[in-house]
């Protein structure tokens, strides 16, 4: 009896009388033949290459051993699905050891008796199409995340412009579902007043324009509402064909509300500085590039003439630019000064008129700009030199007053003096020729042509031609001197407070012992039924000098003598005429005791460099406080 051979016998055998293995090697897909046991019979090259091995060391192995690595066959193997059902098996499987993904097809080999004694079985490398469509998902993928997480509306409609995709946010600004608005019209979307665009877009379209158009147009919601849109849109082709249109929406509601707001808001700004009572004018590079109608208004030119100015300076006067142009400099520079000041300017008449000016530097069209604020002060200007003038007049007649008032005292004075001389002498005549004593009257003259030569003195004194000789010397020493040889009330009482360091001074002895005096008769003037006279001399720093109102000082340090009564004070309305000369709420005739006196001594302090200020309080007296310049150790 004939031993029947084995299946693999019987393939080795086929292969071998058919050549199928210069066939084989011929193929690119890698190629095993199997037996009925999963052994290898033959591999061609292209499977030898796949896996990277010599064809001859694969042959009487497995196939499981060397497609998946393990020593028994797969659950899915499709070899030994046909061993089971003689029929062809088709897989994708992925398998490392293959390199990647592969598709397989296992065919049932057969004798000529018909029986089934093996497989072919044909891999193809699928990766570079594998990868190819993973691509396309991801790409799928990553296209529907971007469409339906877009914040914008994105719609695509075919070429009849009928819906065919809607994404998240077109759902829900339009208030549609994606059941009611695909297959919808996109004209059923459209506002009738949009409708003229819509057709003149499509008609671009259907001529081949390939463009992307941006356009700002409208939709309708489901409720009927109209909503603003922003609008991208490009051609979608198919096999380089156009087949419809992808749109995308950006719903720009809240942007018109801010732009209606903003339109507002600039139409309130307009008015405002159309209508505001300051002129307004800004320029950049040296030229005018906006001016509202005050400005205009007030030079004389209409809007148009104002923006043709070469420059800005045209319109000031010729004598002020350059300090304007300074200040225009200073500030771009940085500086800090006072940005308001006037200055002249000059119309289209050519009048000269004035502004005060507020400058300031801005953006205009995101550049710098100067920006600047002018206010009419012609008639201001001119109403303050009418009050200069009528102050200048006003200071003339006062000075004629009080030239009319000096005279009259001088003149009352000198005519008692002469009353007493020539009486006296002619006493002394009448006298003489009896044959009496006239010595007496001859001396009572004497003295009054010695009182008559004080005051003139005095005069010479005040007209500032008695320059006084300084010496170095103290005040503390020469205040109580001067109230040792005074012949006073007994009902004056003298109360003397001076530093025991007071500082060193200049003056002239004779004039500063005047000066004293008659401060002095005033303060016993002030109390006519006696009181306490306090005399205080202290060292006092120039800062509180400059506080009390003597800023012009320029010495370190001062003294000061205050000198204050307990009288009647002065009245506020008298205080700017008490060192007037003979100044006096009495009638002429009836003054005593007030003449040079004050005016004397404020023009002696004066000529030491000194000052004398008052104060007073109407019932509880006054002091006047006299300040001298120190003199400088070393």
């Amino acid at each position: 009896m004939k031993i029947p051979e084995s299946t693999h016998e019987a393939l080795s055998r086929q292969i071998k009388e058919n050549n199928w293995a210069k066939i084989l090697d011929t193929l690119p897909d890698g190629i095993m033949i199997l037996d009925n046991h999963h052994r290898v019979v033959h591999v061609n090259r292209a499977m030898a290459r796949l896996k990277g091995l010599d064809p001859g060391l694969m042959v009487n192995k497995y196939c499981y051993e060397i497609v998946h690595g393990t020593s028994y066959p797969l659950e899915c193997c499709p070899h030994s699905k046909l061993m089971a059902d003689g029929c062809e098996h088709h897989a994708e499987v992925h398998e490392h050891l293959l390199g990647g993904y592969c598709m397989v097809s296992v065919s049932p080999i057969c004798c000529p008796e018909d029986r089934l004694i093996g497989s072919i079985h044909v891999m193809r490398d699928i990766n570079a199409s594998k990868l190819a469509q993973e691509a396309i998902k991801r790409s799928e993928e990553k296209y529907r995340l971007l469409t339906e997480n877009a914040k914008e509306m994105i719609l695509s409609v075919n070429m009849e412009a009928i819906i065919t995709y809607a994404n998240r946010a077109a759902l829900e600004i339009s208030g549609y579902s994606s059941k009611e608005v695909i297959g919808r019209s996109l004209i059923d979307i459209i506002p009738q007043d949009q409708l003229e665009l819509y057709e003149q877009l499509k008609q671009e379209r259907l001529s081949g324009n390939k463009e992307m158009f941006f356009y700002e147009t409208a939709f309708k919601n489901k409720k009927g509402d109209i909503v603003p849109v922003e609008v991208s849109s490009g051609p979608l082709t198919k096999h380089d064909q156009p087949c419809g249109v992808l749109i995308s929406a950006r719903d720009i509601t809240q942007r018109k509300l801010i732009e209606d707001k903003l339109r507002e808001s600039e139409d309130k700004y307009r008015h405002l500085v159309e209508n505001i009572s300051v002129g307004i004018l800004m320029s950049q590079d040296m030229k005018v590039v906006f001016a509202n109608q005050k400005i205009c208004d007030f030079l004389g030119y209409s809007s148009k003439e104002m923006l043709a100015h070469e420059s800005p300076f045209d319109i000031i006067h010729p004598d002020d630019r350059d300090m304007v142009l300074e200040n225009y400099i200073r500030r771009l520079k940085g500086e800090e000064f006072e940005q308001t000041y006037p200055f002249r300017v000059i119309d289209k008449q050519g009048e000269t008129k004035w502004v005060e000016s507020t400058n300031t530097t801005t953006l205009w069209q995101d550049r710098p700009a100067s920006l600047n604020f002018f206010v009419d002060i012609t008639e201001r200007v001119k109403s303050r030199e009418r009050q200069k003038y009528l102050e200048k007049r006003l200071v003339q007649a006062q000075k004629l007053e009080a030239v009319g008032i000096l005279a009259g005292g001088i003149a009352h004075d000198f005519n008692n003096l002469l009353s007493i001389i020539l009486g006296n002498i002619e006493l002394a005549q009448i006298k003489n020729n009896m044959g009496q004593d006239v010595s007496e009257l001859f001396r009572t003259a004497k003295d009054m042509c010695q009182n008559a030569r004080e005051l003139t003195l005095q005069l010479i004194t005040f007209s500032k031609g008695g320059i006084p000789v300084r010496k170095k010397g103290s005040v503390k020493d020469f205040i109580p001197l001067i109230l040792k040889e005074r012949h006073d009330d007994p009902n004056i009482v003298y109360r003397v407070y001076i530093d025991k360091d007071l500082w060193t001074t200049a003056f002239d002895k004779r004039q500063m012992k005047q000066a004293f005096n008659n401060l002095i008769d005033n303060a016993s003037d002030a109390m006519p039924d006696g009181g306490i006279i306090e005399i205080c001399a202290r060292n006092i720093e120039t800062e509180r000098v400059a506080d009390v109102g003597f800023p012009d000082q320029a010495d370190d340090c001062m003294i000061k003598i205050d000198i204050k009564d307990h009288g009647r004070g002065i009245p506020e309305e008298h205080m700017g005429k008490i060192f007037d000369p003979y100044f006096s709420t009495k009638p002429m005739g009836a003054r005593k005791g007030i003449g040079l006196g004050l005016t004397i001594a404020y023009s002696i302090v004066k000529q030491h460099k000194g000052c004398v200020f008052v104060k007073s309080v109407v019932g509880k007296g006054s002091t006047f406080s006299v300040y001298l310049p120190v003199v400088k150790q070393g």
